[in-house]
């Protein structure tokens, strides 16, 4: 049996990368398991990579990370933006608990790793991990094309948008080609919007990890407008296993109110289900609380909803407390106190 870490950026690795995918169950073929979507996530920072496990018998089991270095000394590892966890070539889950105990904890003692943290695909891997000591998220919506008729499955919140949007703000609604224009535009959007939010510098993403989704991936890319000024573009990513994402949104923060969301996400929906996608993962909230207006607004378009779980582990405890000490010092002497926030790892974490 063999246990090998690949990396995207090599291109024998990679090809190796893919194969693997290639091998996978149709409906696992996902774009985040990926090495084309582990180099994307490099634009952030950190080195994709992927733990192969072969064991006898046949199949595999994989898991895509992204490592990033830690300034004093050492490394963690993060599921890709998204979704991560492992998903696995063969018959059975049998060896799930040895590819973690007898060859990636050992890996990463011997490489330095201090923790890990990892989303797990709310479609695939939750119920195939029952060794992960899990922690449930929040939930996210799907909308399942096949079973999507527009108007006659979505709520009378979202037809009450449309029609709005349709009859009094002369809407107009498109999929623009993914060309420099439409992706200067969506990024001045996406800008606009972090503005409004007042986001973090979490979540404020340089235009090369943008550039990097067109170059490694292509994307669908919907825009929206109406005559009160507002407008909205939505980024689509999207795999061989026929399921699309949704998954960034510019806005300019014009015409709340006025059906131009809900017409937008419908138009995406009916042109991703005429382009033979079965699937549209919309994603889910904010925040984990059940009543999130975002994932209220999302829940307009489909009742179809899959939990996210997420993981996390320490592997050498001395030095990540001395991290988040480390941290906690730098926090009270820019901030004058140490930070509440419950971010892991928690010497990567905001102030709040």
């Amino acid at each position: 049996m063999t246990f090998r870490m690949l990396y995207a950026r090599d291109p024998l690795d990679a090809k190796v990368w893919d194969h693997c995918v290639a091998a996978l169950p149709v409906e696992q073929r996902d774009v985040h398991f990926t090495s084309a979507y582990g180099r994307v996530q490099e634009a952030l920072g950190g080195s994709a990579i992927l733990a192969l496990w072969s064991p006898n018998g046949g199949g595999f089991i994989m898991q895509p990370f992204i490592k990033r270095p830690i300034l004093t000394g050492g490394c963690d590892l993060k599921s890709p933006y998204g979704y991560g966890g492992p998903v696995q070539a063969g018959s059975g889950w049998s060896g799930i608990d040895r590819f973690y105990s007898d060859h990636l904890f050992p890996w990463c003692n011997s490489n330095n790793v201090i923790s890990e943290f990892c989303y797990l695909h709310p479609l695939f891997t939750n119920r195939n991990s029952d060794p992960l000591s899990k922690d449930q998220i929040k939930d996210t919506v799907t909308i399942h094309l096949n079973e999507f008729f527009s108007l006659e499955t979505v709520s009378r919140r979202v037809r009450r948008g449309i029609e709005k949007a349709t009859k009094d703000y002369n809407t107009f609604v498109t999929c623009l080609q993914d060309q420099p224009m439409a992706r200067a535009r969506f990024f001045q959007l996406y800008n606009a919007s972090m503005d409004l939010k007042n986001a973090s510098d979490q979540w404020r993403f340089p235009a090369d990890y943008f550039e990097a989704h067109h170059e490694e991936l292509g994307t669908y890319l919907y825009y929206a407008t109406n005559d009160l000024g507002g407008a909205r573009m939505l980024m689509v990513i999207a795999g061989e296993n026929r399921i699309a994402y949704a998954q960034f949104l510019g806005s300019n923060g014009g015409a709340p109110r006025s059906g131009l969301d809900e017409t937008l996400y419908l138009f995406a929906a009916e042109d991703l289900h005429r382009k033979g996608y079965v699937h549209f993962h919309l994603g889910g909230g904010r925040t984990s609380d059940p009543n999130d207006s975002l994932l209220f607004f999302k829940s307009g378009f489909s009742d179809l909803r899959h939990p996210l779980f997420s993981y996390k582990r320490i592997f050498d405890c001395d030095e990540y407390r001395t991290l988040e000490i480390l941290k906690a010092a730098e926090e009270v002497e820019t901030h004058g106190r140490a930070s509440t926030s419950k971010f892991f790892p928690a010497y990567r974490r905001e102030f709040a």
